[in-house]
């Protein structure tokens, strides 16, 4: 809030003073939910090498042979994978 009223008030802030945090990507990330059932099986290079360029990191939650019931929020996600690209629109 310190830092939101600085840039208000026209006073140097903390992020303006370390303009090497801003980065030149648009960074996100995604949280798969789980659906019903058992979970058999994953990619074999999963998490760790995954075939797209635009994840630059990959957690894994879920674990071979946990029995899930769907999914009521985010904190029951199976992974975190973190996304980042130059736009929002998809590529073609």
């Amino acid at each position: 809030m310190k830092e939101l009223l600085k840039v208000e008030l026209g006073i140097p802030s903390f992020l303006e003073q370390k303009k090497e945090l801003r980065f030149n990507k648009i960074r996100g990330f995604i949280l798969p939910s789980p659906g019903e059932g058992k979970l058999i099986k994953l990619p074999k290079t999963f998490p760790n090498k995954l075939p797209f360029k635009n994840i630059y990191d990959c957690y894994q939650y879920a674990k071979i042979g946990n029995i899930y019931h769907g999914s009521h929020s985010s904190i029951e996600a199976i992974s975190a994978i973190s996304v980042e690209g130059k736009s929002t629109k998809g590529s073609h």
